[in-house]
């Protein structure tokens, strides 16, 4: 099919003919690259699109467990109803039973970090620590709970076994989440 470049507003643009776009099943959003003398539009998807499915299977396969071996604790996380929310970054207690070198060597807050794609269905989970001290470096975000200042640190990442979380203690706030997401996004930009 052939088309013409048209002029809109102060930009140029080509217009799709409603069976084409209909045909090729893009939405309102898409995403436009030039790929060698191409110009390429494609849908996009929903971020984690197929990942609740992906990572229920790998559960029912078995495969979910921590690959430098399992840290057991003395939790009844699972078996306490914990329900997963995607309404915000969860707050929760974990035990670092075994640390090694530099690791932070007590019980202390965490920030389940990891989608709830992946939480509802494996037996890990991934989390970064919370402190109330330490310099403010940039791979820190600043956050407040409960009536303490303090920092989600999230230079130290790690995935553990779900029995390692102890008590829920509440909720990041709204304000906090999205310096949470711009920091890591920010952390692992090419």
């Amino acid at each position: 099919m052939r088309a013409k470049i048209v002029r809109i507003g102060n930009s140029q643009g080509v217009r799709i003919p409603r069976p084409l776009l209909l045909s090729s099943g893009l939405g309102e959003d898409v995403e436009i690259e030039a790929e060698g003398d191409q110009i390429v539009i494609r849908p996009i998807g929903r971020p984690r699109e197929g990942w609740s499915e992906s990572f229920q299977a790998l559960a029912l396969a078995g495969e979910d467990r921590l690959i430098d071996g399992e840290l057991r604790g003395q939790s009844s996380f699972d078996q306490d109803g914990w329900t997963w929310s995607s309404s915000g970054l969860e707050f929760i207690w974990w035990h670092s039973t075994r640390p090694v070198g530099s690791e932070i060597q007590k019980t202390r807050p965490c920030v389940v970090i990891s989608p709830d794609e992946m939480n509802l269905h494996i037996r890990t989970v991934i989390v970064t620590p919370m402190t109330t001290g330490g310099p403010a470096y940039p791979s820190r975000g600043s956050c407040s709970f409960p009536g303490k200042s303090g920092k989600v640190v999230l230079d130290q990442i790690r995935t553990v076994d779900k029995t390692r979380l102890v008590r829920r203690l509440g909720m990041i706030g709204s304000r906090t989440q999205p310096r949470i997401w711009d920091v890591l996004q920010e952390m692992f930009v090419r």
